[in-house]
């Protein structure tokens, strides 16, 4: 039995360009650590705010981090001349996604969490967009497999 040229199209549409379209640009990291340096809190790639406690004698920190997808691109700024109370900053970006990850430095001073400011304007969420594409994605699914079904069980 042929297929008809519906059936066809409808299966590569599923198959190839509804995952395309529900894939999403990351511009997160799923890793970032200093070197001889503990990170507060413990990195979680949501979270964009960080504080590190440092030696009065260091200049710049050697900083190391894994990018989630590796089409992004990272910008570190800050990260010279180091003076208590700066701000490093990494700039994640990835197409229209970008993330900014920023560590407070701190020197010759204990490392603490209330150290650590985060407020809604630092955190940066973008998955809200990203689930909307899921989800639409998997509607329009829905409705093409039912579509199909119906076609292929009332009218053999």
């Amino acid at each position: 039995m042929v297929m008809p040229v519906r059936k066809i199209i409808w299966s590569l549409i599923l198959f190839f360009v509804f995952p395309l379209m529900t894939r999403a640009d990351s511009a997160y990291l799923t890793a970032l650590s200093i070197e001889g340096y503990f990170l507060s809190p413990e990195f979680d790639k949501y979270n964009n705010s960080y504080s590190v406690a440092i030696n009065e004698e260091d200049t710049s920190l050697n900083l190391n981090y894994t990018l989630e997808d590796s089409k992004a691109t990272v910008e570190v700024v800050g990260n010279e001349n180091l003076v208590d109370g700066q701000e490093i900053k990494i700039n994640v970006q990835n197409n229209a996604e970008t993330q900014t990850y920023i560590i407070y430095v701190n020197k010759n001073t204990p490392q603490t969490v209330g150290q650590i400011e985060n407020t809604a304007t630092e955190l940066n969420i973008p998955q809200k967009m990203n689930m909307k594409l899921v989800i639409v994605g998997l509607v329009i699914i829905w409705i093409a497999l039912a579509y199909i079904f119906k076609k292929i069980i009332f009218f053999k």
